[in-house]
């Protein structure tokens, strides 16, 4: 690309360091929504009553929030784009992108980028007791390197970015629909049946997994999935995050359990969650495994019963510091349905078209979403032209 630059971010912004009088709108960075309100995003007023150490920001001005979270290993980089000057912590860093060279919103996504948080490794550095702030240096962070193209190629990478995210936007309320008429459905047709008893009469198993000795690096990093409680979502679980070993299982509480069971997380944020397993695998002690006995239950439709009962589960969970769910309670909830094979599997035909459609839709969504994580480095280093049509944005995918 033509006129592409690489400097260090301190040439091309001017640190924002002044300080609170009169302002009272507190603002705080989320991954996820950017800058906003702290009262919206918290729901109350979490700062200190004392602001006058708080600095204040106006539109266009950006805002580095140290903290690291699963969805921003490296922290995250907003811009204030609307209403009166607003206030944030000092434990924030806080700039001005000087319009003769960068315009704020290109600026936004180059400080995103996987280019720029690579210019800045080993420099981020998590304190002993930060619970996840990111220690770095002014000087360090304003010496990171980031990529700029000339001031009109900035305005046609952040419209054809715009472009992208109004299609992530339109996904993502899409999704929304489809679950919300999915749980609609489901909740009409699975409250017209009749049960009674206990779900354990129609299993053939019920047992939690285990954790196999974390002091035993042998135990992990095998072929055998291992199911945590945050990983159990939806119909076809294959994947986990972690791996354990055979002599794990042989050595431990956990189990091979097989495919098409039910799978409920039991505690903490993710209780009453429900998954159904489509390959072996293993679970930890916070996981409980539904194994149907296919001759009296189709395991597809215990996944929507469960599901069904999902909100009740949850009620019932107890615990001060998080909720936690017992067998017990599960199978004592979960009655048996009293409808024969053939009419569950012709309610299945009907909830599961829906959830085809949801899950085209969520494919589709993650990977518009790894596809646009992809694109931004790849058109600020150059390796990627911007398409004359947008209709060739898609089009770019394989290229990236």
């Amino acid at each position: 690309m033509n006129g592409l630059r690489r400097v260090p971010l301190g040439d091309v912004v001017t640190r924002i360091k002044r300080k609170a009088t009169s302002q009272t709108r507190v603002m705080t960075v989320a991954a996820d929504r950017g800058l906003v309100d702290q009262e919206n995003f918290f729901t109350k007023k979490v700062a200190s009553k004392n602001l006058t150490t708080y600095y204040v920001v106006e539109r266009g001005d950006l805002v580095y929030n140290k903290s690291s979270s699963k969805d921003a290993p490296f922290g995250v980089v907003a811009r204030m784009t609307e209403g009166e000057p607003g206030v944030v912590t000092p434990l924030y860093i806080c700039f001005r992108a000087d319009t003769d060279f960068v315009t704020p919103e290109f600026l936004e996504l180059a400080c995103n980028s996987s280019t720029f948080f690579a210019s800045l490794a080993g420099k981020l550095r998590e304190g002993a007791r930060s619970h996840g702030l990111l220690n770095v240096r002014l000087e360090e962070f304003f010496a990171a390197q980031v990529l700029l193209p000339p001031l009109d190629v900035q305005r046609r990478i952040v419209d054809l970015i715009g472009a992208l995210d109004d299609n992530i936007e339109a996904s993502v309320a899409e999704l929304g629909e489809g679950r919300t008429l999915l749980d609609a459905t489901r909740t009409a047709v699975l409250s017209e049946i009749p049960s009674s008893g206990s779900i354990a009469e129609v299993l053939t198993k019920a047992k939690a997994g285990g954790t196999p000795s974390r002091s035993r690096p042998d135990y992990y990093g095998g072929k055998v999935p291992w199911l945590k409680s945050g990983e159990v979502a939806g119909r076809s679980i294959v994947e986990t995050e972690e791996t354990i070993t055979e002599s794990a299982i042989r050595d431990s509480s956990a189990w091979m359990v097989p495919p098409g069971a039910v799978v409920i997380a039991m505690y903490g944020a993710t209780a009453a969650q429900v998954g159904r397993t489509a390959s072996e695998l293993a679970t930890n002690q916070a996981v409980l495994a539904l194994v149907p006995d296919n001759s009296a239950i189709d395991g597809r439709f215990l996944y929507h019963w469960a599901s069904n009962a999902s909100a009740r589960l949850k009620h019932a969970a107890t615990g001060a510091a998080q909720a936690n769910l017992s067998k017990e309670v599960v199978l004592r909830l979960l009655e048996r349905p009293l409808v024969d094979i053939g009419e569950q599997r012709d309610v299945v035909n009907i909830l599961d078209a829906i959830a085809d459609v949801e899950s085209t839709i969520s494919r589709h969504l993650a990977a518009s979403r790894e596809f646009r994580a992809n694109l931004i480095p790849a058109l600020l280093s150059g390796a990627v032209e911007i398409p004359e049509s947008y209709d060739e944005l898609f089009g770019l995918q394989e290229a990236v």
